[in-house]
């Protein structure tokens, strides 16, 4: 089959990890696949072609209005037996326009209501929803509950090592090393916590090493804070850096920190457990209760619970036989339930289902249609060079609208 993996752009994060794996088991069975950016040309763009993917990228010009770029990609489409949509508005928008034969899949991997807007909006012209996790599933049926027999949830999965990797860990040497792997901002992933809690353990084991991988918005006061601890420890900050080379970071950690507020079902979390890499985490009900047993395989604290994180990293760093012992089951589980290899082979009994269900004439697709403007941005007829003036002057109206009615209320 001709598969095409659609983005709106390889930003480069766990979205784009986990489908790089998907895109490598895919391959391995024989399928042809290319990775299609719907909108622009993203950070990773250049790093997946330099590790030699096919990536197709379509970028509306200046004159260019979306819904003509919608039309432009829609006749350069054709020839896919599947696309696998991954919050991607533009091809979204295009389905009804695209040959009746192709397959296509709707993939949700983050909470968030513009996800699920994207995800649900052109129903008709999908065969298939995914979910990466069970929430994410039912957020999807709050939306629609007239998709029940249209969505699966699949877990992501990641390359895993036949053997546990325990000659890389340093259970029994003098610092425990821990990790934190994820864009630099506090929203969602809760950075501005690691002072507070490597605060607390550096107090008793001035020796524990933190290592961060990663960028974000978030990155100078996270500095600054980690500056005022007088105490500090030893904390490299090693920016933004290559998959492969974050990978290899990843793999010579002990420990992983991750205080996030939300997920969908974390790529760093799994990748960091096939290493052997004990997680200390959110107890994110169904995006990493799911993975995280607590006190088997990692430890689970309550969002913003300094106090519960520092005391978990402080036990593991006290008892090395329980950290080597929770490295070993922490491999074992991704080895067994969230392996990339089980992770392709579930998309490719949906795509198998859902031509049968085509066959027997109760499939969700309904045929071909027009295009579906709703998953474009308001301004989708104007060239594109004069949707922000136009989105400026639409929030002044607003604005003004506003002050003229709460005003003549006043005179009323």
């Amino acid at each position: 089959m001709r598969i095409g993996i659609v983005v709106c752009q390889l930003i480069g994060g766990g979205l784009e990890t986990v489908l790089k794996y998907l895109a490598d088991e895919l391959m391995e069975e024989g399928h042809e696949v290319d990775f299609i950016e719907d909108s622009t040309h993203g950070p990773w763009s250049r790093e997946f072609c330099n590790l030699g993917y096919q990536v197709k990228t379509f970028t509306p010009g200046y004159l260019t209005s979306m819904q003509q770029h919608a039309l432009n990609v829609a006749r350069s489409l054709g020839g896919y037996d599947v696309l696998l949509l991954n919050e991607a508005p533009v091809v979204t928008s295009i389905l009804g326009l695209l040959p009746e034969s192709s397959i296509r899949v709707s993939i949700v991997h983050l909470h968030h209501p513009g996800v699920y807007h994207n995800a649900v909006s052109n129903y008709p012209k999908l065969d298939h929803i995914c979910t990466v996790s069970r929430p994410l599933k039912q957020e999807v049926l709050k939306q629609n509950p007239k998709l029940r027999d249209h969505v699966t949830t699949i877990t992501n999965g990641v390359p895993v090592p036949a053997q546990w990797p325990c000659s890389q860990k340093n259970f029994y040497g003098q610092n425990l090393r821990v990790i934190f792997l994820g864009r630099l901002e506090k929203q969602q992933k809760g950075v501005l916590h690691l002072p507070g809690i490597f605060d607390q353990v550096w107090r008793q084991y001035p020796d524990v090493e933190l290592s961060i991988i990663g960028d974000g918005p978030d990155r100078e006061s996270l500095q600054q804070q980690f500056d005022k601890i007088p105490h500090k420890g030893k904390v490299e900050y090693h920016g933004f850096v290559s998959h492969t080379n974050a990978l290899k970071k990843l793999s010579e950690g002990d420990l992983l920190v991750m205080p996030s507020y939300f997920e969908g079902m974390p790529i760093a979390l799994l990748e960091a457990m096939a290493q052997g890499v004990v997680p200390v985490a959110t107890a994110l009900e169904g995006m990493i209760t799911p993975i995280v047993n607590h006190g088997h395989n990692g430890l689970l604290y309550p969002p913003v619970d300094e106090q519960g994180f520092a005391s978990g990293i402080i036990e593991l760093v006290s008892d090395r036989d329980r950290a080597r012992a929770m490295s070993k089951a922490a491999w074992q589980t991704a080895h067994e339930d969230y392996h990339a290899h089980g992770m392709a082979q579930r998309y490719l009994q949906v795509i198998t289902a859902c031509r049968k269900k085509r066959t027997e004439g109760n499939a969700l697709f309904t045929g071909v249609g027009k295009l579906h403007v709703e998953t474009l941005d308001a301004f989708y007829k104007l060239p594109r060079f004069l949707v922000k003036p136009a989105g400026k002057l639409h929030g002044v109206c607003r604005r003004v609208g506003k002050t003229v009615g709460r005003w003549l209320e006043q005179l009323k």
